[in-house]
């Protein structure tokens, strides 16, 4: 049984010390704490993201976020702290943490965080004020040149008085701890002490443990409660500063839960019902509880009583989702968990042949508009009769968890168009035949793919690379002269588009492509660059033609660096060292290419 010590202490302690105070505690994401400001040159994403901030760089502007100015002159120092992980591709970078002793007026300290991985975050800090003053303020920006921006959150900023303290920096208060953790260590740190002052520990009421040292390690049992007093005492015992933390090792959560499928027991235009299968292992371990929130009936093997085997969930009715939560006895188990079901459509489902419909243009990496909303790709009917692709399911090739199934009919006309995209009325107001919402995602890069199913048939499957053209607020345009689904795959019958249509970007969505090898060629006849790479400043560009050259250039976030109209030379001088992509228009021609800057 789990042992509670203490209730009435816990409930009398907050998170500090009497020798450290909070000066902000900011969770990250939505509105900025009144007097902070901040700047957004990087207008791809917004600094806020609702769960976090968000600092990005081009390597010439920065996002910034800027704290108010703040009186620390009655402390003897401060600490802040804060967690960082990557957003988007490219090299991770930390973020820059610059502070200000006069009000903003010059920032004199300038530090970076640890350097994040991945999107899981970690530890930034801490990072240490060098001094204090009566007007502090912190500004926080990526410390990068182009590539990956950097997530932000639980940003704390901790002032220290000038007398004696203790601060417990690990475990936090309330900290749960996984089944079969022997030993926790309780680290903690002393400031502004004198000769004598030492470090008592009491654990759950018992023995005080004199003149620690930290870390102070803990021997601990599955299923046990923890309230540890950390006391600073002087050489007469006379309390200095306290804080106590609490913390609990849970117990195992044997039960595993595997494959959830589910099946429709009918499938008609009407509303159907369907039957939910969830593996698992593992049972007979605690007695458990499967709540569906009284969402169908559940049935088949009970994991309480049965080692492993199927728990059914029948009679649910089509377009009904739920959410199943497994609780194990508490005396025993730690289990709490929960599995989200997601209904099937429960359509009939009429296939055509392979080819019948094909991938024709897509929109990727939309830039007028917010991404995903301007997400979009056409299908194209290669045959004379008219084609109703409900119950066809789409799929995003690099994730086997992005999949739609067409809920409703979709009919694709004789050798015509529809358009399938995230939103209703994605750039600007074009009208989608239809939408599927956040379950398909297409990446902001030059590699992904999708994939057309009937059943087991797949109909039709684009697989994109870096040798596809791909150009953001550009869609990638099939030939309408290799407008079946052998050609499509090769990426020398692909283009971008030239017509602006909505709220700016290029693309023909609906209708005939702009890119065609008879009359718009993908090469500029006798089109040649050089030096590439190169270091000085300007890169020749030679043509057949003697027209002058629309050149515009991207960076590898698709945003637009230099537009020039050029004979025979193309300066370059104002980019940074990186790769690029130039779009070159001569005349009736188009064509893309690889730039790299040394």
């Amino acid at each position: 049984m789990k042992k509670l010590y203490f209730l009435f202490i816990t409930l009398l302690i907050t998170s500090l010390s009497f020798g450290q105070i909070e000066i902000f505690n900011v969770a990250g994401g939505g509105t900025l704490p009144t007097g902070w400001t901040s700047s957004n040159p990087i207008t791809t994403n917004d600094i806020d993201r609702s769960s976090y901030y968000l600092v990005e760089t081009d390597g010439t502007d920065y996002d910034i976020i800027t704290t108010n100015v703040i009186d620390l002159s009655a402390y003897a120092s401060a600490i802040l702290n804060l967690d960082v992980a990557t957003f988007g591709s490219g090299t991770n970078n930390p973020a820059k943490i610059e502070i200000s002793y006069d009000g903003g007026t010059t920032f004199t300290q300038t530090e970076v965080t640890n350097t994040p991985s991945s999107s899981t975050y970690i530890e930034g800090g801490p990072i240490n004020l060098s001094s204090v003053s009566n007007q502090v303020q912190i500004r926080i920006s990526n410390n990068g040149i182009a590539n990956k921006g950097v997530r932000l959150r639980n940003l704390v900023l901790t002032a220290y008085s000038s007398s004696p303290y203790i601060e417990v920096t690990s475990p936090t208060n309330n900290s749960t701890f996984a089944s079969g953790t022997a030993t926790v260590d309780v680290n903690f740190n002393t400031g502004n002490t004198s000769a004598g002052d030492q470090v008592n520990i009491t654990i759950n009421g018992g023995t005080t443990n004199t003149n620690v040292t930290s870390p102070y390690s803990i021997n601990t049992t599955d299923g046990e409660s923890y309230s540890v007093v950390v006391e600073l005492v002087d050489s007469s015992a006379n309390i200095l500063d306290s804080q106590t933390i609490n913390f609990e090792v849970l117990f195992p959560c044997n039960l595993e839960v595997g494959a959830i499928e589910t099946t429709c027991d009918t499938s008609t235009s009407g509303t159907d019902t369907y039957t939910t299968t969830i593996a698992y292992t593992s049972g007979a371990t605690s007695q458990y509880t499967i709540d569906t929130g009284g969402i169908g009936v559940v049935g088949g093997d009970d994991p309480t009583s049965v080692a492993s085997g199927t728990i059914t969930i029948t009679g649910v009715d089509e377009g009904t989702d739920f959410t199943v939560t497994f609780t194990g006895n508490p005396t025993d188990s730690s289990c709490d968990f929960i599995r989200n079901i997601s209904s099937p459509t429960c359509v009939s489902v009429t296939c055509a042949n392979a080819g019948d419909i094909i991938f024709t243009e897509v929109m990727p990496n939309p830039n007028a508009v917010i991404d995903p909303a301007g997400e979009y790709f056409e299908l194209y009917n290669t045959t004379s009769s008219a084609i109703d692709i409900q119950g066809w399911i789409i799929k995003d090739d690099a994730s086997s968890s992005e999949t739609h199934t067409i809920s409703s009919s979709l009919v694709v006309p004789a050798n015509g168009y529809i358009i399938i995209g995230n939103g209703a009325t994605p750039n600007g107001g074009i009208t989608m035949d239809y939408t599927y919402g956040n379950d398909i995602s297409l990446g902001n890069s030059s590699t992904d793919g999708l994939i057309l199913e009937c059943s087991t048939t797949v109909i039709d499957e684009l697989i994109w690379d870096g040798s596809f053209p791909f150009s953001a607020g550009i869609a990638m345009e099939l030939s309408t002269t290799a407008m079946n689904s052998t050609d499509n795959d090769s990426n020398s019958n692909w283009g971008l588009a030239t017509s602006t249509f909505g709220s700016g970007d290029l693309g023909t969505p609906g209708a005939v492509n702009d890119f065609t090898l008879s009359n718009k060629k993908f090469e500029i006849a006798g089109f040649n660059m050089f030096p590439n790479p190169t270091s000085f400043g300007y890169v020749n560009v030679t043509a057949k033609s003697t027209s002058l050259m629309e050149i515009a250039v991207f960076d590898l976030l698709g945003k637009q660096v230099i537009k020039q109209s050029v004979s025979n030379k193309l300066d370059v001088s104002s980019l940074k060292s990186g790769v690029y992509f130039m779009k070159i228009t001569q005349d009736d021609a188009v064509s893309t290419k690889k730039l790299v800057i040394k």
